[in-house]
């Protein structure tokens, strides 16, 4: 695993180059790592598995995190697992205009999640009006409960490419199952 500073250091890279790549052609290699030309290097800046598990990240590090996925023309469809990071609400507001090339975002074990998170990363992504890709959204063990459910149903609302919602070890019951299932059925 990283560490906490070569994470960190990862997302400063990935903001100060992505003003240099958007000049810049692609060089789409085979490998599951984008690239870009920042003079005469080659630079790895947005992997397609990005993993930041297990850090703590400041409120600053997933606004730099989000400029960077906001802004890098050479995202495509990235996995981002922010595993037991202990993420609040603040945190997902910071995060919501990074995720229009996210297609996977694991959260599993980040229990900021029930204290607002959950409605504060919809906000953040519908003021954004990002074009989101998300496909998966793993939230499991994040202490959710039938309180969370409207808030479930509010984060399902937009991401209308949503396929896998994972809500597994929280105590969504009853209540919560009929709410949400009423919404997809809706849909």
């Amino acid at each position: 695993q990283r560490s906490q500073l070569e994470k960190r250091a990862w997302i400063k890279l990935a903001l100060s180059c992505t003003a240099e790549a958007a000049q810049q052609p692609a060089n789409h290699s085979s490998s599951e790592t984008r690239h870009f030309n920042v003079g005469k290097a080659m630079l790895a800046v947005i992997p397609a598995t990005l993993d930041l598990s297990h850090s703590r990240q400041t409120v600053s590090d997933i606004q730099t995190l989000s400029a960077a996925l906001e802004h890098s023309p050479h995202v495509y469809y990235l996995n981002l697992q922010l595993i037991e990071c202990a993420l609040e609400a603040r945190h997902f507001q910071a995060l919501g205009a990074g995720l229009g090339h996210v297609k996977e975002l694991h959260l599993f074990g980040n229990v900021g999640l029930q204290e607002g998170g959950l409605s504060s990363l919809a906000s953040a992504v519908k003021s954004c009006q990002v074009a989101s890709q998300l496909e998966t959204l793993n939230i499991q063990r994040c202490g959710l409960t039938e309180q969370n459910s409207s808030s479930i149903v509010q984060v399902t609302h937009v991401f209308p490419k949503l396929r896998r919602l994972r809500l597994g070890r929280n105590t969504v019951r009853t209540r919560g199952v009929v709410q949400l299932s009423g919404y997809l059925i809706s849909s």
